[in-house]
């Protein structure tokens, strides 16, 4: 018998688009998406229709000047009877979930939560109100990693109605942009693929490279948002600062780009910080992150580390977990990337100094192994669509993490 879902959402980004569609392709799942296409503070919203799930984009409008949200819930309200789950982002932000939750709860509907535990942005009065409504309103509760199972339990939560996800990127959009570069033809064992492209970086990728005068295996890479979370003017006082002159490659575009430009330009580094702009395809950023030594990101990181790993590219990051996204989790230092004291310079400048011309493959095989075979897309894919059974009364038991525990 078929699981009639709907998935509140904010937004719908690009990234959850095929995460979705392969939830929607399980022939037992039935998927509505309800999102708005755009909202202060959040990603875009895709403007493409999917067959796979249903696409129901609603407005939303602002209170008090972008504290608050408000979608509109209209067209779902009288229609609400005909799901048997509905999944709600327990952002206590978007103060149309609320009814939502109340109309959802009237017509019998099994209610899911998803978010992180605890945000990292979060006030206490916050963190405790959206605690409370979570643990009052919802029959089940899903997590983005392992560590948040034992971080809702301290909080009294049932352990038994929690599913951590593991959240992750489709690594097949990763493999499937570089398959015509591997010897083979395809990314059929992606980790010892990507482990030869990486040893011997093919001449088009390396050509690619060269027009921005860059070498692979000799520049630090950035690749995100340029804003003030990701604290990249760190990046460029430590670059002022190393000895060994390695170049920095920044791939994105953001408000703080003409300030970092105009940094760059006053430490004396404009020779040794390369703005590439943004870049969305995956084929026209593999040349990067398959050259780039490692991953270098000083503030909050989440995705961006599975994107990295996905390519083989350990992550240095900054060690204080609380001021990380929840997949902050995969990263083991030393293992898979490296880690530096929050807010310092030297420490940092003194991790990459030593990394600069180290042999790095078994901590860029780690990396591989961490999205491919730990925490995989088809793992996540699977752990949902379990929670959504489980939630519909259709299944009794959760399927287990193929993480670092299991």
């Amino acid at each position: 018998m078929t699981v009639k879902v709907l998935i509140q959402q904010p937004v719908l980004p690009r990234y959850r688009v095929s995460f979705f569609r392969s939830l929607g392709k399980m022939e037992d799942l039935n998927l509505t998406i309800l999102y708005s296409p755009s909202i202060p503070g959040f990603p875009i919203s895709v403007d493409h229709v999917a067959d796979e799930f249903e696409m129901r984009p609603v407005a939303c409008k602002t209170v008090l000047g972008n504290r608050f949200f408000q979608q509109r819930i209209d067209s779902v309200k009288g229609q609400m009877a005909d799901f048997d789950v509905v999944v709600i982002n327990s952002n206590p932000r978007f103060l149309s979930n609320f009814p939502l939750c109340r109309i959802a709860s009237q017509q019998q509907c099994s209610l899911v939560s998803w978010n992180h535990a605890v945000s990292s942005t979060s006030g206490k009065l916050s963190r405790r109100l959206r605690l409370w409504h979570t643990k009052r309103q919802f029959s089940h509760h899903l997590v983005y990693t392992d560590p948040e199972v034992d971080r809702l339990v301290s909080y009294g939560f049932d352990e038994s109605i929690i599913t951590p996800l593991n959240n992750t990127i489709d690594t097949t959009e990763v493999t499937d942009a570089i398959s015509k570069h591997c010897p083979t033809g395809s990314c059929d064992d992606p980790v010892e693929a990507i482990m030869q492209l990486r040893k011997n970086l093919p001449e088009p990728m390396c050509s690619v490279l060269q027009q921005q005068g860059l070498e692979a295996g000799k520049f630090f890479l950035f690749c995100g948002r340029l804003t003030e979370k990701a604290r990249l003017g760190q990046l460029l006082d430590v670059c002022s600062k190393l000895t060994t002159k390695v170049k920095f490659a920044i791939v994105g575009d953001g408000e703080l780009m003409s300030d970092l430009r105009e940094k760059c330009r006053i430490l004396g580094i404009e020779d040794r910080v390369v703005f590439v702009g943004k870049i969305e395809e995956q084929e026209k950023l593999a040349p990067y992150f398959l050259g780039a030594k490692v991953m270098v990101y000083p503030g909050s990181i989440g995705l961006s580390l599975n994107h990295a790993f996905a390519f083989g590219l350990p992550v240095v990051t900054h060690g204080d977990a609380s001021d990380h996204m929840p997949e902050f989790f995969y990263l083991r230092p030393d293992q898979n990337g490296f880690l530096f004291l929050q807010n310092n310079i030297d420490d940092l400048a003194g991790v990459l100094e030593k990394l600069a011309n180290k042999d790095l493959a078994s901590i860029s095989r780690n990396s591989l192994e961490t999205v491919y075979t730990k925490f995989t897309f088809n793992g996540m894919v699977g752990r949902f669509a379990s929670a959504m059974r489980l939630a519909a009364g259709r299944q009794k038991t959760q399927i287990k993490s193929e993480g670092y525990d299991a």
